[in-house]
């Protein structure tokens, strides 16, 4: 369920922390993270000619950098063990970490012993507030955007899941900041929502067919109202055991409930026909004929449930994947047969002797339209009975077009399609933008840029969001995933496609795109099964033929398969090899010259790349609802230290005379208020801290 949070500003995307963590804390959101937004970072740019000039090297900076952007505790005043009895404790802390340009800039590279020549940071460099990687943008139908994606924990309802996290955010937009606005750009709940309300649809369609039915043919309302209290019972029976086993309202288990139906009536039916048979026949009451009926067919109706249940039950024990699909469908349908044959049993005969009436002999002569439907059903069931004689009298022959329809059926049966599950319009599909290994981001953009271009002028398309950066195959400047979100099944007019269809039409847009390809899928039927519908296969390389032979293997199948009649849209998953530069480091003659492997190392990572040296400080900023927290830096004992202890406040005019005493045998001032207290402060503690 991505979210689109939509703002040209990047510190009002930056700002999406406090929402991220209400969403985490909605029931069931097993998951949430925030797509398409890099880390800030104080990024310094090092001038190569100065620091030769200066003799600065880039570990010089980047040990400089280190030590003096840290939070260290100085320890603490008056800890145990002392030589005497000890009132008050003080902790010690240096500096806080740097969090301006300026503050980075002014860092001490070198020094003479009397100071009188210094050289700073900015000398030999210059630092600005920038981003960690350069090879991440989102946006959303050509929109700059940042997108949280949510997952929802396993066994929970995705429904429930996505109401709650409309409901959250909802209740917080009214405090985001101005400019930023969220929307529901794709949730694949939509689907599921759908499906379970059609499948409702044709539950109750099915429902009140199979009473018209029976009402057709037995020709009286109270038969039919037994047979129609028999059809609630027993679903409402399936429901209290599909609750018992823990089975939810889903595709599979409404899908059985449909079928069951129909299942679950023959049984009423057989009841109320013999039971109407022997009033007739036999000119019984209703509650004797209930008595020879049900003596009659009782062994018949067990027999039934049994031989449905051994029919449905086995698919329940399927193992791997088929098996987690037919479980709930087929014990669903098996509680529901069973429920009916207690129900035959016992409900429905006790209806009958209560509620049918004794028949006087002219109970099967009916005017009008039953008189019309039974005539010609007696005439129908006449010649289906002559037909069945003669073919009774010519066995040979009978057997001859028997097995001819067998045959049949088997090639028709070997002839069809087969698939794990068939294709479904979930309203969404799926693209990668894969571009040459040495394509650059602006490459990357224009593609992207092609893709928006083309569906904005497609009506059936509502939302598409563009993420550069990472795909399916990877991460990199020259890879694209995009999410192509389709109107709602409601909102579409008849000429408007499915899915499929905008998946081919955009195959062939980018079909004579010569910069790169696109691969455009539909979403598996079944969710996280996968990336698309179909299935992946592995190529080998058994003999250890080495890299090239396997590259070479793999684009002569994938020749093969794409002129194949079988398959189609066959690519292969990863980031292919591409060009690159080899750096060939003399250690000899490095080493003669006193240049270490590690340095040459680093001056080059950090010249052609970039070199992690520590954490950035947001530092302050104003307070409200999307305040930036604080973020340490240094060691994992630091971090620690200074993100979970409190934040006590003190004023240095506010000291009492007992704390002057401490204050002056120490030769320290007091903190300033709304000073961030120092590690090791209690998170009970309210009193003043001291700092250097």
């Amino acid at each position: 369920m991505p979210t689109a949070f939509v703002s040209a500003s990047f510190a009002d995307r930056e700002s999406l922390a406090p929402v991220l963590d209400a969403i985490k804390r909605v029931p069931g959101a097993g998951q949430a993270q925030i797509m398409g937004l890099p880390d800030q970072a104080m990024r310094i740019w090092m001038n190569p000619d100065r620091m030769a000039s200066l003799g600065i090297t880039t570990t010089d900076i980047q040990q400089a950098v280190a030590s003096q952007n840290a939070l260290y505790g100085a320890g603490q005043i008056g800890q145990q063990p002392t030589s005497g009895p000890v009132q008050m404790t003080f902790p010690i802390v240096t500096q806080r970490p740097f969090t301006d340009p300026s503050q980075y800039e002014n860092m001490i590279l070198r020094a003479s012993q009397d100071g009188s020549s210094i050289v700073r940071l900015k000398d030999v460099a210059r630092a600005e507030v920038g981003l960690r990687q350069y090879i991440i943008d989102s946006k959303l139908n050509g929109t700059p955007a940042t997108f949280i994606a949510i997952y929802q924990q396993p066994g929970a309802n995705g429904m429930e899941v996505s109401k709650a996290v409309r409901k959250t955010l909802e209740e917080m937009k009214p405090r985001f900041p101005d400019g930023l606005e969220y929307r529901v750009s794709l949730d694949t709940n939509d689907f599921v929502r759908l499906s379970i309300e059609e499948v409702i649809h044709t539950l109750f369609e099915a429902i009140l067919l199979v009473i018209f039915v029976v009402y057709l043919f037995l020709q009286s309302f109270r038969t039919t109202i037994i047979c129609a209290v028999a059809i609630v019972v027993a679903l409402v029976s399936t429901f209290t055991g599909m609750l018992a086993l823990g089975f939810s309202i889903n595709l599979l288990t409404l899908f059985g409930l449909v079928l069951a139906i129909g299942m679950v009536v023959d049984d009423a039916i057989v009841v109320v026909e013999n039971v109407e048979r022997n009033m007739a026949r036999f000119h019984l009451s209703p509650k004797e004929a209930t008595i020879k009926a049900m003596g009659e067919i009782s062994g018949s109706l067990v027999a039934v449930v049994l031989v449905m249940a051994s029919v449905f039950l086995p698919a329940a024990f399927l193992p791997g994947t088929t098996g987690q699909l037919y479980k709930q469908f087929a014990i669903t349908i098996v509680i529901s047969v069973a429920v009916s044959g207690f129900v035959a049993l016992t409900l429905t005969p006790a209806l009958c002797a209560t509620l049918l009436k004794p028949l006087d002999e002219h109970h099967d002569k009916h005017k009008g339209f039953f008189g019309w439907f039974n005539r010609a059903f007696d005439w129908a069931t006449e010649r289906y009975s002559r037909v069945v004689g003669r073919v009774v009298k010519h066995t040979p022959s009978t057997m001859v077009a028997y097995l001819g329809v067998a045959a049949f059926t088997a090639f028709m049966f070997m002839r069809l399609p087969g698939a794990f599950l068939p294709g479904e319009d979930q309203g969404y599909c799926t693209s990668s933008i894969q571009l040459p290994s040495d394509a650059t981001m602006e490459r990357t953009a224009e593609a992207v840029k092609k893709y928006e271009d083309f569906t904005a002028g497609r009506e059936v398309i509502e939302n598409v969001l563009a993420i550069q950066g990472f795909g399916f195959m990877g991460a990199g400047p020259n890879i694209a995933m995009i999410f192509t979100n389709l109107k709602t099944w409601d909102k579409r007019r008849p000429d408007e496609g499915s899915v499929q269809e905008e998946v081919n039409a955009v195959r062939g847009a980018f079909a004579d795109h010569k910069d790169g390809r696109l691969i455009a899928v539909v979403p598996p039927s079944i969710s996280e099964l996968g990336n698309s519908a179909g299935f992946a296969m592995r190529l080998l390389d058994r003999h250890n033929l080495g890299p090239e032979a396997l590259q070479e293997a793999t684009m002569k199948l994938l020749i093969a398969a794409n002129q194949s009649d079988v398959v189609q849209n066959v690519y292969v998953e990863g980031i292919p090899p591409g060009p690159f530069v080899r750096l060939v480091i003399d250690r000899q003659a490095a080493e003669a010259q006193g240049v270490s492997f590690p340095s040459i190392n680093a001056t080059v990572s950090a010249a052609l790349g970039s070199m992690y040296v520590s954490s950035l400080a947001c530092g302050s900023v104003p307070s409200g609802p999307f305040s930036k927290a604080t973020y340490s830096i240094a060691s994992i004992q630091q971090l620690i230290a200074s993100s979970q202890s409190c934040r006590a406040y003190a004023n240095a005019a506010a000291l009492s005379n007992r704390w002057s005493s401490a204050a002056a045998a120490i030769r320290r001032r007091t903190s300033a208020s709304n000073r961030p207290a120092p590690a090791g402060a209690s998170s009970k503690s309210n009193g003043p801290t001291v700092s250097l």
